[in-house]
């Protein structure tokens, strides 16, 4: 304890002298409690992202496609209800935050919908296709609705942390390193229990109860953590009142936000990045258990069969070691060079693991290929949630007000849908190129792989190059296997699977080749239309500060002009009538507020919001 506290007299003789008011700083014990909540954001979408669609598959036996439409599914309903939960935070007052109850709620109601979502359905004797959909899309409904009462609220916490850029971007470093944490969690340790749960070391019921009890504690228990110790700095602005419900302007919510360029290009960045690593690591279960079946992977101390693990685990490792490098690149050269600087490298890495093949490349050379990925994600993991808070100080420069929830809900709904669409593709195209059938067949080759002789033997040595030749050695017994299935297909024909195994893995490969291509690509064109930097923030909050206080008239010409090219430049087209409507009633409300409290001063520009308008580099400003 003593080194967090020599930290935090450290930090705090920092923010003050780089003028950060004593009420705008973050103890460090409040960061770490804040950044528990990034436990749930990390870890709940890279979570399903990541074992969901394997575990209803290949575990459950839902046709993939099925499973597709399931998630996206849960995504159209995350259309209405995300909206709606921004709406309700921003307009709620109470004593505890507009945030902190919906997380409190929502940690809560997620531990139950986690126990729910993985209940070992087949042994409490639901096992007919009609009756495991039906499960699975009402309790994954549950889950989103409960992600959503909590995650729209924590994201809105990015940006409601403090009002001071620097302190928000120290707080949200903590939260990255959290949300790094969480997510490698969610995708490793899942993924290793799904891989002994389909080989029967474990059981449905153990299953369930580690599932449940590990991320259900570790997800809720992060949230109310937050809830409890974390505070709200940034308050509703002056004369900032709670708004009715009205449906024409709730559906202009869908649109409004991305009038603001700042964040159209910060959410391009967001969704490109994160959506190829949703993508990545669902189908690294695929692509280690089927590309790479029956291979061991050799460490030298110690031989293990090739899985997941072995891409995942060393993505996510890497983008941690990469955060520190990360960090010192934002503040020397902006954050959206930190952002792209290491995506060439995620492209590279990509393209090496869709392209090796276990026919003449060493296992232990996809590790490494995933290292060099996971390095290069580092600054595009860590700079979104660092850029989210800056585009609503320039929707407040335009505004006059913070629309966090309507921003934050509509940040958490691209997020999810573009996952969920993501991964949605992917059963989408496997069930198009056979998987649906070659499953069947794998999962019929374990049950007779039980018995000991020659078809175990030969099950058990089936690499993904010749489980085709097993398919057609063994092709009787497999059919009279899965003629006693419930799940199997209608037209299942044993040849056919064969003859499809190569097409299956090569669909597996060129799926992550073609994501991370593609994705990266965007996700690195985006971060060359985000422009702001920290001397812009510091000059917009200087002018929002002086509309809020009421002294708008105190600017020079020449401040006013400045300020009128930031709004076109960062938001979009200036309009001289509401800017002077909005000037005037926040004018107004000081002055009614100083009617009723003269005794209070008035609203002070902190000394971090004065910068020199000399100190915005001229390439800057257009």
């Amino acid at each position: 304890m003593a080194k967090v506290k020599e930290f935090d007299e450290q930090h705090l003789a920092k923010a003050a002298k780089a003028g950060v008011a004593p009420a705008d700083y973050v103890p460090t014990k409040e960061k770490l409690a804040y950044s528990c909540g990034a436990l749930m954001d990390g870890g709940g979408v890279a979570l399903m992202a990541c074992v969901l669609l394997k575990y209803m598959t290949d575990s459950l036996g839902i046709v993939a496609a099925t499973a597709s439409t399931i998630m996206m599914v849960s995504k159209i309903w995350d259309a209405i209800t995300d909206p709606v939960m921004g709406f309700i935070t921003d307009n709620t007052r109470s004593k505890y935050g507009r945030r902190k109850p919906y997380m409190f709620i929502g940690g809560i109601a997620l531990i139950f919908a986690i126990f729910m979502l993985f209940s070992p359905i087949k042994d409490w004797g639901i096992t007919s296709q009609g009756g495991m959909v039906a499960w699975v899309l009402i309790w994954y409904l549950f889950w989103n609705t409960c992600s959503t009462c909590s995650q729209v609220p924590y994201t809105s916490m990015a940006s409601d942390i403090s009002p001071a850029f620097s302190e928000r971007n120290n707080a949200n470093t903590f939260k990255l390193v959290f949300s790094s944490v969480a997510s490698g969690l969610a995708y490793v340790v899942p993924l290793l229990l799904l891989g002994s749960y389909q080989k029967g070391s474990m059981t449905a019921t153990g299953f369930w109860l580690v599932m449940a009890i590990l991320f259900g504690g570790l997800f809720g228990g992060g949230l109310i953590v937050t809830a409890l110790f974390a505070k709200e700095r940034v308050k509703p602005a002056p004369g900032e009142k709670k708004q009715k419900f009205n449906l024409k302007d709730f559906l202009k919510g869908y649109i409004t936000p991305y009038k603001n360029k700042s964040y159209a290009w910060h959410i391009a960045m967001y969704v490109a990045a994160f959506t190829c690593m949703d993508m990545l690591s669902a189908l690294a279960a695929y692509y280690a258990d089927h590309v790479w079946r029956g291979v061991i992977l050799d460490l030298g101390f110690i031989q293990m069969p090739f899985g997941s693990m072995f891409i995942v685990a060393p993505m996510m490792v890497a983008a941690v070691i990469a955060f520190p490098l990360v960090r010192v690149v934002m503040d020397k050269k902006g954050k959206a060079f930190a952002f792209r600087m290491g995506l060439p490298l995620y492209i590279i890495g990509g393209i090496l693991i869709a392209v090796m093949d276990p026919a003449w490349c060493p296992p232990i050379v996809v590790p490494v290929a995933a290292f060099i990925m996971g390095f290069g994600f580092g600054g595009a993991q860590m700079i979104p949630w660092m850029n989210f808070p800056d585009t609503l100080d320039v929707a407040e420069l335009k505004l006059g007000e913070r629309p966090t929830g309507n921003y934050s809900g509509m940040m958490t709904l691209v997020r999810k849908v573009s996952g969920a669409l993501g991964v949605g593709i992917i059963g989408w195209v496997l069930t198009g190129v056979g998987y649906d059938s070659y499953s069947v067949a794998i999962e019929a080759s374990k049950e007779l792989a039980k018995q000991e002789g020659a078809l175990q033997t030969a099950y058990n040595n089936a690499s993904g190059l010749t489980i085709s030749e097993f398919f057609r050695n063994f092709g009787a017994q497999i059919t009279g296997q899965v003629n006693m299935m419930e799940t199997k297909p209608a037209d299942f024909d044993i040849l056919k699977v064969a003859d499809g195994v190569d097409t299956v893995l090569l669909t597996i490969r060129l799926l992550m080749g073609v994501a991370i291509a593609v994705l990266i690509a965007f996700a690195l064109f985006s971060s060359f239309k985000f422009r702001l930097t920290n001397p812009i923030l510091a000059r917009m909050r200087y002018f929002t500060e002086k509309v809020k206080a009421g002294e708008y008239d105190t600017l020079t010409e020449e401040e006013k002009e400045e300020r009128i090219a930031l709004i076109n430049k960062h938001y979009g087209k200036y309009n001289a009538e509401e800017d002077a409507e909005m000037i005037a009633r926040l004018k107004n409300a000081v002055e009614e507020e100083r009617a009723i409290q003269p005794e209070e001063e008035p609203i002070t520009v902190s000394e971090e919001t004065s910068v020199e308008k000399e100190e915005i580099p001229e390439t800057t400003k257009e």
